[in-house]
């Protein structure tokens, strides 16, 4: 949904023509890669008004209005619901400011950004996303792309190394024997 925007966004930085020719070179491989239009169905898959109607269906539900008629005058208005993950966001924010270590507290900020800026791609209209997005965002959004990408990849290794841990401590706890269940009104324990 980003890709237009995101091609035409400026990410030169102006200290080294050779680097920002570079960097303009991975945005545009990013941005033409087959990965990324293999997985155009995915991507338009995702229904924002969906995810707004089941917030605002539970924002309903815990103002009180289950019981009453459907009357959308009285729902909670779109509007509120981005103050709200504003705030949110900010909270998150303030929070990681009492992190005493600088670079834990960079990258957790920097990953909040790049979701921050995840969902502003996913419910500004298309047409605003040029205008609304700058080169911090932008730099957060691929920065933690890249981190959501390097994790998933590392899910089968993480499976297997749970699998081999699993297999190791069920041997380690039988004995290597297979336990069987005690006969009905045997002692659960040997000193009983």
């Amino acid at each position: 949904k980003a890709a237009p925007a995101l091609a035409k966004m400026d990410v030169r930085i102006g200290q080294d023509e050779r680097e920002d020719a570079h960097t303009q070179a991975l945005m545009n491989r990013l941005l033409e890669s087959h990965i990324l239009s293999s997985c155009r169905d995915v991507f338009g898959a995702f229904d924002e008004k969906s995810l707004f109607k089941d917030v605002q269906s539970t924002l309903n539900a815990e103002s009180g209005s289950v019981d009453r008629v459907f009357d959308p005058s009285q729902e909670l208005a779109p509007i509120s619901l981005k103050t709200q993950f504003k705030d949110i966001f900010l909270n998150i924010s303030e929070v990681m400011d009492c992190i005493s270590c600088q670079k834990c507290k960079l990258h957790g900020k920097l990953q909040l950004l790049g979701l921050g800026t995840a969902l502003k791609v996913l419910l500004l209209p298309e047409d605003m996303l040029e205008s609304s997005l700058n080169k911090q965002e932008v730099v957060a959004l691929i920065n933690t792309i890249a981190k959501f990408s390097h994790a998933i990849r590392s899910v089968p290794i993480l499976l297997n190394e749970a699998r081999l841990e699993n297999v190791k401590n069920a041997k380690a706890n039988t004995g290597g024997f297979s336990v069987t269940s005690p006969k009905p009104g045997a002692s659960a324990t040997p000193l009983e």
